[in-house]
């Protein structure tokens, strides 16, 4: 079974480049344009392996984003407690252009994979998600098959 993960981003250069990025391997990509948007789709989709965030966003900006997912209140219902304990411990890797060093140490907080700025690099993308993924991506035989960009 194909991994999945997750692009919360509202540039839609990054989608298309990371897509561009992990085309040849089988992942099946979702993407968000903000928190509120990413949280929707992980509530009617379900969890994925991997969240990939931006932190200015309107809407729910990424860190709003991390707060809803790591949360440790109670919930009311039963349905709602079952999605917060599918998505409370997402890994989730940061891709910002932030270079405000107190925003980054801020974020240690939330247990994150990785932290990448802006532009992001191609070699440094696909470490971080092989690093997270627990092993090194495979090749696609059908690279246009096995990914699904949703823009």
């Amino acid at each position: 079974m194909a991994n999945s993960l997750i692009i919360i981003d509202d540039d839609e250069n990054i989608h298309a480049q990371v897509g561009a990025f992990l085309k040849e391997y089988p992942i099946l990509i979702k993407s968000a344009r903000n928190g509120q948007e990413a949280l929707d789709l992980l509530r009617t989709e379900g969890p994925v392996d991997l969240v990939l965030l931006d932190l200015a966003m309107p809407v729910m900006d990424g860190v709003l984003f991390l707060e809803a997912i790591r949360s440790e209140r109670r919930h009311p219902n039963k349905e709602e407690a079952a999605f917060a304990d599918s998505v409370r411990n997402l890994p989730v890797i940061v891709v910002s252009g932030t270079e405000d060093r107190e925003e980054i140490l801020g974020l240690k907080k939330y247990n994150l994979s990785g932290f990448l700025m802006k532009p992001v690099k191609k070699d440094m993308l696909l470490q971080r998600v092989e690093a997270v993924l627990r092993g090194p991506l495979e090749k696609s035989k059908f690279p246009d098959i096995d990914i699904m960009l949703d823009l």
